[in-house]
């Protein structure tokens, strides 16, 4: 029904399966080998495959995704890429029977960066009289990192050499993940409504296509959605397509739109450290502070606010605002400790226990924050809390 919609609408719906055992969430289950995944050699792995495929094709789907990544290399990456190389090249086949002309997308196990390894060997073919994967096979690529903050199209071009096909497909995480930079891949204080950026404009004539990676949550996902279309068909700036889906955003949802950029800016910096010397984290909150109050009063008109993009937003607002609480206070020199030790309860609450303090800086969920919760709130009331940087004296 899905796929008979989306015709309808002028889209080409894509199924997509992984036949192997993933990686992740656990290490396979007790008793169960890590090897049980789909094989190339095997006509009825393949024929099982097809069958999942078969509904779609009856309908008119002629693109199909077969996604191997995140899959154990077994019993060695070469071995492994050799069977990704048989099952790509059968499954094919085999839809060729179905539908004409078929067309795979595929995630390889090795989807990320531009170097040789012995999977890629093997999957490309590099020690047979044919090698490469078919001018009818597309190959998924994240860019040097699972996410990137730069993507350059001589690096795409490159990938697809090493995995044995010239049509790549850009697989962007850029939205996925809740704050941008190239790792770790999530970030739960924070929420991705930045600017879809750092793309090489070559990108757009030497890749095959583009899939972008939102979080599931369709309303604050579409901001990400909007940019990467407009950037695709290069219309204006990065910084221009950015204000454009904010605001068609707030237009959509009835939010204040104020409040919703001045919001997205908070989320869209990266990784506080501690300031250096207790000077540099005076002058920072003295710097910082209209700025924590102007989130603060975004934060209360997107509280106030209703509807699904709200709604989709209210956890991220609520801790948002008590960082902001906090660290008005310690500008103004209030004790801390019990202040700081009940926003922490209220971020686990809203976002889940997920709370980490990494050695040497926190992630916290407002880019004002950032700079002024840290640097002046650090030393006095996460010393209660065994986190203080041995050493750091009052600011």
């Amino acid at each position: 029904a899905a796929a008979r919609h989306a015709a309808e609408l002028g889209i080409e719906w894509i199924p997509a399966l992984s036949p192997g055992r993933p990686m992740l969430p656990n290490r396979g289950a007790p008793g169960v080998p890590r090897s049980a995944a789909a094989r190339g050699d095997r006509a009825a792995d393949v024929a099982a495959i097809v069958d999942r495929y078969r509904p779609f094709a009856e309908v008119g789907c002629t693109t199909f995704c077969l996604l191997l990544d995140d899959t154990w290399k077994v019993p060695t990456p070469t071995a492994a890429g050799r069977d990704h190389r048989r099952l790509i090249g059968a499954v094919r086949a085999a839809l060729a029977e179905v539908v004409d002309d078929p067309e795979l997308l595929v995630c390889l196990a090795t989807y990320h960066g531009i170097a040789d390894s012995p999977y890629l060997r093997a999957v490309r073919g590099a020690d047979t009289d044919a090698p490469g994967l078919g001018p009818r096979v597309s190959v998924f690529w994240t860019g040097r990192h699972v996410l990137s903050t730069q993507i350059d199209a001589g690096d795409a071009v490159r990938y697809g050499q090493l995995a044995g096909s010239p049509r790549v497909v850009l697989f962007d995480n850029v939205g996925v993940a809740d704050f941008s930079g190239p790792e770790p891949l999530c970030e739960p204080s924070r929420v991705y409504l930045g600017p879809y950026d750092g793309r090489d404009g070559q990108l757009r004539t030497e890749l095959a296509g583009v899939v972008v990676n939102p979080p599931a949550l369709p309303h604050i996902g579409r901001v990400t959605v909007r940019q990467m279309v407009g950037w695709f068909r290069d219309e204006g700036s990065s910084e221009d397509r950015w204000r454009r889906a904010l605001d068609d955003a707030a237009e959509d949802a009835e939010v204040p739109v104020d409040a919703l950029r001045c919001f997205a800016v908070m989320h869209h910096d990266g990784v506080a450290t501690d300031p250096a010397t207790a000077g540099e984290a005076e002058r920072a909150a003295i710097a910082d502070a209209d700025a924590c109050q102007a989130g603060l009063d975004a934060c209360h008109l997107l509280a106030a606010a209703r509807g699904p993009l709200a709604d989709e937003l209210a956890p991220w607002v609520s801790v948002t605002e008590q960082y902001l609480q906090v660290a008005l206070a310690a500008h103004r020199g209030e004790p801390l400790t019990r202040r700081w030790a009940r926003t922490l309860g209220t971020r686990r609450t809203a976002l889940g226990d997920r709370f980490v303090v990494a050695p040497g800086h926190t992630r916290i969920g407002a880019n004002a924050v950032d700079r002024l919760a840290l640097a002046t709130v650090r030393t006095r009331a996460l010393r209660h809390l065994g986190l203080a940087r041995p050493g750091a004296k009052e600011p």
